[in-house]
């Protein structure tokens, strides 16, 4: 192939002629037919691309004449001879894009990739993807950390959860065992306290039992001196009459016997 790309040579349209493939393909409605229903679209090949080259560049008039005829031959097969749709081998768009870097090295002029070189082209993309790849690395890291962070404090939220809970447990026991506890209590300070009113009613029914006894019995006491007393004044009576009777005195003094039978003491004392 030579230096810049000249569209198909004969031998190839020859070749495209004989394939059996694209006479099975004849029946295919035309390209100029499509292109009229359906334009193409504003976005073209490296070989489109390769093709149409600036009408401005010098070129010789040999040069232009066979491009010419090229052109024209390459229209006639596109016309009646129509490609297949199926994408051309590695290898010839490896040597394509040679030849293309060729035709540039030796012209000096740019591809039309936004006004760049297919080489510079090509180190834009892999400095894109090469910080593509390092914010792709940063993120899936700042994910990982965040993950990991989010699995520590899950962890941490776990821990205080079950010491919460063992407080909770450990808590709620010794509240049942000091409930227990007091319920014991109060029913023994109930006992204790009917024990206590049975007590103060028995000893505040003693004590009145008390008091009334001591009166009965200092009523009994001085009754029984008042008893003795009369009984004593009732004896001495009787006594000092019969003394009388007997003729004698209180003090042991004889009496005189009258006529008329009275005794009359000699010495009359306390009358």
């Amino acid at each position: 192939m030579s230096g810049k790309f000249h569209g198909f040579s004969q031998d190839y349209i020859e070749k495209l002629k004989s394939n059996p493939k694209t006479n099975r393909e004849n029946n295919k409605p035309n390209i100029s037919e499509r292109t009229k229903s359906h334009p193409p679209a504003k976005a073209t090949t490296m070989k489109q691309q390769s093709v149409e080259k600036p009408a401005f560049r010098p070129v010789d008039s040999k040069q232009e004449i066979n491009e010419e005829l090229s052109n024209n031959h390459l229209k006639d097969a596109l016309h009646f001879k129509p490609l297949p749709a199926k994408p051309l081998p590695s290898e010839e768009i490896a040597e394509l894009e040679k030849e293309i870097k060729k035709s540039d090295n030796l012209t000096g002029n740019p591809l039309p990739f936004k006004g760049i070189s297919l080489k510079d082209y090509e180190s834009q993309r892999r400095m894109v993807e090469e910080q593509n790849k390092q914010k792709k690395e940063i993120l899936y890291r700042a994910i990982e950390q965040h993950s990991e962070r989010t699995a520590a404090e899950a962890k941490k939220l776990q821990e205080i959860k079950r010491e919460l809970h063992k407080l909770e447990s450990e808590l709620a026991a010794d509240v049942s065992v000091l409930r227990r506890q007091i319920e014991d209590a109060s029913v023994k300070y109930m006992n204790a306290e009917k024990s206590y009113e049975q007590i103060e009613t028995a000893f505040l029914s003693a004590k009145a039992n008390l008091f009334k006894a001591r009166e009965k019995k200092e009523l009994l006491v001085e009754h029984l001196n008042i008893i003795i007393s009369n009984n004593e004044d009732r004896k001495a009576k009787k006594l000092s009459e019969l003394m009388e009777k007997v003729g004698l005195t209180p003090l042991g003094e004889t009496a005189t016997v009258h006529s008329n039978g009275a005794v009359e003491d000699e010495t009359i004392s306390g009358n």
